[in-house]
């Protein structure tokens, strides 16, 4: 069997030789909106699909106020519901 050999572009590096990012780049790191009083953040969002009329009204809120909402809204539910849980 014939193989044809993969031809590289200047952009496509193979994994594992990535070269350091530059600090230009790291001036656009993530920067949390809001101090997180509980800890650390998980490393993947939560996400889900609401009402039209409720997401309206969450979009409407600043962006810093709604954060502090949703995180203590469900933070709330979950320690009413489960229990505080933390290990």
């Amino acid at each position: 069997m014939y193989r044809v050999p993969i031809k590289l572009s200047k952009k496509t590096m193979p994994k594992g030789n990535r070269e350091p990012k530059s600090d230009e780049f790291h001036k656009h790191d993530f920067k949390p909106v809001t101090e997180v009083p509980l800890g650390k953040l998980a490393d993947k969002p939560v996400c889900v699909r609401l009402e039209v009329h409720i997401d309206r009204i969450l979009r409407n809120l600043p962006q810093k106020e709604r954060i502090i909402l949703l995180r203590q809204s469900i933070t709330d539910a979950v320690i009413e519901k489960y229990g505080n849980g933390t290990q």
